[in-house]
């Protein structure tokens, strides 16, 4: 009888019997029923929500919040200005990144094609209104449908943008529910980790799994990957096309957008821009070292006064003894 530890797949299968899903994810998976189907109460209520209720979300504080496309990126020289945080969506090809962008802004503006690889360029998305965040559609590794060539450039320019883009925030893996943690997802991982890049799973297609089976998987990712210091939450399963588990990635990726409240002059203000963040930020700073320069000259010159106001009261008691002398003599 041949090992069963010599196929992969014979291994997941035995790790997944053995698995023991926490109660916490049971519920949870019950309660955003982002899990296959069952019953055909469900299957008829999820039909009618689809068809006939109006899909318009609650993201960034928003409803349904405009998605415009601001650069499509293929060169350094073609990046759009670090104005806004970033979030990439990262993973396989088909394994659903620019579908999770339409749906979790209600919008379809990007591209949703079956063939692998039809992402072939860093696409940029301004969300909001004025736009807070900034969603980007990176091409998928793995195969595609396109010459060598093409695929070593996007692959390349995608690795460089990852390790080098200093205002994005977070990068969401994503995971086919069907299939889990392939080695060339192993090798990204690997790759943020070392470069020192927030990432977080996204367990995509999971309306396609059942639901002990996701819950069973889901399991096994968190024990392979509690090691990586640079996960900064466990994974989030969701079903983009069936709109379901969207309301938990929303409410995380609110956190993560640009809104400050600056006072100028004397006025409140909201500034949505990190580059005008930071010219406000050194504007401070410089205002606060030149409020503690004049401060400490001020001190000085206190100081100073003191000092010298102090010398001439010794000298005119000097003064005042002398000519007392003077007087007792005469």
């Amino acid at each position: 009888m041949a090992d069963p530890t010599t196929s992969p797949v014979k291994l997941q299968r035995l790790r997944e019997r053995a698995a023991r899903p926490q109660y916490e994810l049971l519920r949870y998976l019950a309660e955003t029923k982002v899990a296959r189907v069952q019953t055909q109460e469900d299957r008829k209520k999820l039909w009618y929500d689809l068809r006939y209720n109006r899909y318009a979300p609650l993201f960034l504080n928003q409803i349904k919040p405009r998605m415009k496309l601001w650069a499509a990126a293929l060169h350094e020289s073609q990046l759009p200005l670090a104005r806004l945080p970033e979030i990439a969506m990262c993973g396989r090809s088909n394994s659903g990144k620019s579908t999770l962008v339409n749906y979790l802004c209600g919008q379809y503006c990007a591209s949703m094609r079956r063939a692998p690889g039809s992402t072939t360029e860093l696409y940029f998305w301004k969300v909001g209104r004025p736009a807070q965040l900034c969603l980007v559609d990176l091409p998928g590794y793995g195969f595609a449908e396109a010459p060598d060539e093409k695929r070593l450039q996007w692959t390349e320019f995608t690795l460089w943008y990852i390790r080098a883009r200093k205002n994005l925030k977070r990068v969401l893996l994503l995971i086919d529910g069907r299939q889990g943690i392939k080695p060339a997802d192993r090798e990204m991982i690997s790759y943020l980790e070392r470069h020192n890049v927030p990432w977080q799973i996204i367990v995509t297609k999971s309306d396609k799994v059942p639901g002990k089976t996701l819950a069973k998987r889901i399991t096994i990712m968190k024990e392979d990957l509690s090691q990586f210091r640079k996960m900064v939450r466990e994974p989030i399963p969701v079903a983009a096309v069936k709109r379901r588990g969207l309301e938990t990635l929303r409410e995380i990726l609110t956190e993560l957008k640009v809104a400050k409240e600056v006072v100028k002059d004397g006025i409140r203000t909201m500034v949505y821009d990190l580059l005008e963040q930071r010219r406000v930020r050194n504007r401070a700073k410089r205002q606060r070292r030149k409020d503690r320069k004049e401060a400490l000259k001020a001190e000085l010159e206190t100081k100073e006064s003191e000092t010298k106001e102090s010398e001439r009261a010794e000298s005119d008691a000097e003064a005042g003894g002398c000519f007392g002398m003077r007087n007792r003599s005469s």
